[in-house]
């Protein structure tokens, strides 16, 4: 009996070591063969997941005893899913992708004296020959009523 029980007790903790979490390990590459660093993973039905280090690298603890799907994203390739079966490695391989926006425009307008609702300076290029010495640029500004600027350029006159 008490052989029995031995038995049992080691088919037990075998059962669990065997039932525990695996290491699964693998690289994310790029089609050159790169590594790619930030790669977000997310495990499915986990509250948890990981990001690849600088090397492309990455080890996650999962539960072997079911199969996983994970989730590879990053802002600059397509997203990856791969079913884990296994501890690994796992070699993934992300496609740059290309997210089409349309175009930008730019539009700027300039204060005209007696047509703008805002107060401005103008600043003529004499004024600035004639007080612009040597020194920080934002300086000149100090001159301008109602205007308070500094340098932080480490030329000591901010």
């Amino acid at each position: 009996m008490k052989q029995l029980l031995l038995t049992l007790a080691a088919l037990a903790m075998i059962c669990a070591a065997s039932m525990a979490a695996q290491q699964v390990v693998g690289h994310v590459r790029d089609e050159q063969g790169n590594p790619i660093a930030g790669v977000n993973i997310a495990i499915d039905g986990a509250p948890t997941g990981g990001v690849t280090d600088q090397r492309g690298g990455f080890s996650l603890d999962l539960d072997l005893a079911n199969a996983h799907y994970i989730t590879f994203t990053h802002v600059t390739y397509q997203p990856v899913m791969v079913k884990v079966t296994h501890g690994g490695p796992y070699a993934i391989a992300m496609t740059p992708a290309v997210y089409p926006i349309q175009g930008i425009t730019v539009s700027g307008d300039r204060a005209t004296l007696g047509k703008t609702p805002i107060a401005f300076t103008d600043f003529t290029t004499d004024e600035i020959k004639r007080d612009y010495q040597i020194g920080e640029f934002p300086l000149l500004l100090e001159t301008t009523p109602n205007v308070y600027a500094y340098a932080d350029a480490g030329g000591g006159l901010g």
